[in-house]
């Protein structure tokens, strides 16, 4: 362990700093199981004097950083965390309204969470604004590190809770776990159309939401396409040209016609 120093300074000559902080990292994770009592023969005493000798003989050598690469390397650290903290601070300011029934009547999970994650972010500007001197925060990080945890909660929302709320594919899935090799491919579809489409009414559901979204209209019973709606297909479609997704999905098929006789 005495020749440690002498690697730290080869790697900060040749890797700089960050070069510096990947040796020691990997050299502490190869000798916690040394501490934890994986010493092959060595008395404890001498590993805890040689692990003092490194630090001390380390702690001198940052001397030989004149370019300023420590520094640079712990605003950096310093920068991750603090983005680190930004964003698990925001998770938890935006998840502790969408389990409370703050915003519940919006009915729509992904109005109610882009709201919500909105509002959670505007609360932690005005929080940081509050407290950024103290902490020496200045006002771009600020902004930077809440515009990545917004966006980190809008892509968590639509990733996992409103994939959960309306995927077919969970509901099937919770069917055969329910029934446990007890249904073929016939009775899984009898049963999606009985308790999905039937006992669930999630084709309600479906034209109450998309009317309060805008993307139809309901008159006299009938339903029909707005001009909204319209260009959500339209992008869906171009959208789903780039990732070639199933365009089933946004496009219906040709109406068959009778063959005349």
């Amino acid at each position: 362990m005495a020749v440690l120093p002498v690697l730290d300074v080869l790697a900060i000559r040749a890797f700089r700093m960050p070069g510096m902080l990947w040796l020691n990292g990997i050299l502490a994770v190869y000798g916690i199981s040394w501490l934890n009592g994986d010493r092959r023969g060595f008395p404890p005493i001498f590993l805890w004097l040689a692990l003092l000798w490194w630090i001390i003989c380390a702690w001198s050598y940052i001397d030989i950083d004149l370019a300023g690469q420590l520094h640079h390397s712990l605003t950096l650290a310093a920068l991750a965390l603090t983005y680190l903290a930004v964003l698990a601070s925001g998770f938890l300011l935006y998840l502790a309204p969408i389990r409370s029934p703050f915003l519940a009547g919006l009915s729509i999970l992904f109005y109610r969470g882009i709201a919500i994650a909105l509002l959670a972010a505007m609360l932690m500007i005005l929080g940081g604004l509050m407290v950024r001197r103290l902490v020496r925060l200045d006002l771009p990080t600020l902004i930077g590190a809440v515009g990545l945890s917004l966006a980190f909660n809008i892509a968590f929302l639509i990733s996992l809770p409103v994939t959960f709320d309306r995927s077919i594919t969970m509901f099937l899935l919770a069917r055969i776990e329910q029934h446990d090799g007890r249904l073929d491919g016939r009775g899984l579809e009898e049963l999606f159309i009985r308790e999905y489409l039937g006992d669930m009414r999630q084709i309600d559901r479906r034209i109450a939401e998309q009317s309060l979204s805008g993307n139809i209209r309901v008159t006299d019973g009938r339903i029909f396409l707005t001009p909204q709606g319209e260009k959500l297909l339209v992008g869906g479609r171009t959208v789903g040209g780039w990732f070639r997704a199933d365009p089933r999905f946004v496009t219906a098929p040709a109406p068959r016609v009778a063959p005349r006789h």
